[in-house]
C-alpha cells in the first residue's frame, strides 16, 4: 500500500489478512482471488473517504509464473 490512503488501508488489511486484532479468526490462507477482492474492497473504501486518491490504482500480483498487473478504476464519478 503506497501513497495518502495507506493509513486508511493498512490497518484494514491487518485486519484480513495479518489477522491482528481478531480473537477466533481461522488462520487459512487466502485464494488469489479472494485477495484481489479484498484489495479492490479496501482500495473503493478508502477511495470513499480519502479525496486525494487517484482515478486507478496499479494493481500488481506476483507469483512463482510471473507477474500480472492490472489498473483497477477507483473513480466512477
Amino acid at each position: 500500500v503506497n501513497g495518502d490512503g495507506g493509513v486508511l488501508a493498512v490497518p484494514l488489511l491487518d485486519n484480513f489478512v495479518e489477522k491482528k486484532h481478531r480473537q477466533l479468526a481461522d488462520k487459512k490462507e487466502m485464494t488469489k482471488d479472494e485477495a484481489l477482492k479484498l484489495i479492490k474492497n479496501t482500495l473503493n473504501a478508502v477511495v470513499e473517504r480519502e479525496i486525494t486518491t487517484g482515478d486507478s490504482a496499479d494493481i500488481y500480483v506476483i507469483t512463482s509464473k510471473g507477474i500480472e498487473h492490472e489498473i483497477f478504476d477507483l473513480r466512477k464519478d
